[in-house]
């Protein structure tokens, strides 16, 4: 019989304390398993930035520290900056997220999925497949989505649905990730009877909430601030939940405020954080770009790009990452309404009603 060595025994007791008693629930985790894509969308940092950028594959070592908090997590979401069916462990990634006792996602840009690997992802126990769209008619995604093609996308849709029903299943649930660029507003209108009779059961609309350090990417932001677009957005909007329940698809959309209201994060980094394909914890994936020495725009002007980060799980568990006081001040701001300098103009700082 193989003993085991104090260190050992220590090294595990430390990490079942960590995670059994100090860690508490959290209600998703967003993993990067790659940062390398097939495609090349305009609105994409990887594009812009494509001679800086750096392509990873979070190594299954590396993953299978987080399982121990995945135990405590709602929804475990395997998808960064990169196309997730592109990482060769995905399946096996999905099956271990599962046997831990969370919920498991990923977003695709649809364009290698095919029935082998629809199947794998089934067994492992996948429970949301999100297609990444950002257009209603062919022409516009194809252009903004390059290196992506709209009737693939739907024909692999359609695919999906059809091994499920094979197998006698209901998941991976099938929503599309749809980004809307100022120039495209008109095209949303028409995406809920684009969609009709397809397996697609759910919409969650996005805006440009990054801006790479693209001059063209200017016009493409929607403000916010001005009450004539949040006015426009609000009719839009309206119209489109109803033309989307006439379809029987659920579509949600970003909610248009005004500066009487409270500005939050919608990242909800008091329960949720990501972790990066190099093993970076930061509280959003904006935040955790695998660059360095690159501008951004905010409000149309060029900023430089700092990543924010707080830890890294190749060197400490979770819960330690997440007590790290930095990390603990940083929530702590964002809590009392103080927004943290690296945080100040960003996209995802919502006006919601307050409470």
């Amino acid at each position: 019989m193989k003993s085991v060595s104090p260190v050992s025994l220590l090294h595990r007791l430390h990490a079942w304390w960590e995670h059994r008693v100090l860690w508490e629930p959290k209600a998703w985790i967003q993993v990067e398993v790659t940062t390398a894509c097939n495609a090349a969308c305009t609105y994409c940092p990887r594009t812009v930035y494509r001679s800086r950028w750096h392509n990873r594959f979070l190594p299954l070592s590396l993953y299978r520290r987080l399982l121990p908090a995945f135990a405590k997590t709602e929804l475990v979401y395997l998808q960064g900056w990169g196309e997730p069916l592109l990482h060769p462990d995905l399946p096996a990634m999905v099956a271990l997220a599962k046997q831990a006792g969370a919920r498991v996602g990923t977003t695709t840009n649809g364009m290698r999925l095919d029935a082998p690997l629809a199947e794998k992802l089934i067994n492992a126990g996948l429970d949301l497949m999100a297609f990444s769209l950002a257009g209603a008619g062919t022409a516009d995604n194809d252009r903004f989505r390059a290196g992506t093609a709209m009737e693939t996308v739907l024909a692999n849709i359609a695919m999906l649905a059809d091994i499920k029903k094979r197998l006698g299943t209901r998941t991976p649930a099938i929503h599309i990730a749809y980004l809307m660029p100022a120039s495209g507003m008109a095209e949303l209108e028409a995406l809920p009877s684009r969609l009709q009779g397809t397996a697609v059961e759910e919409v969650v609309v996005s805006l440009l909430d990054f801006t790479p350090d693209d001059d063209r990417l200017k016009a493409e932001v929607v403000n916010l601030d001005d009450p004539a677009r949040r006015a426009t957005l609000a009719s839009l909007f309206e119209r489109v939940h109803a033309a989307g329940q006439a379809a029987g698809i659920t579509i949600h959309t970003p909610f248009p405020g005004d500066s009487t209201m409270e500005t939050v994060c919608t990242e909800n980094i008091q329960q949720a954080l990501c972790v990066s394909a190099d093993g970076e914890i930061s509280p959003c994936m904006p935040a955790n770009l695998p660059l360095t020495d690159v501008h951004h725009l905010i409000d149309g002007c060029r900023r430089p790009y700092r990543r924010l980060t707080f830890g890294n799980i190749g060197v400490d568990w979770l819960p330690v990452i997440w007590r790290r006081p930095a990390y603990v001040r940083f929530r702590a701001a964002h809590a009392q309404g103080v927004i943290p300098a690296p945080c100040a103009g960003c996209a995802k700082l919502r006006r919601l009603p307050r409470t």
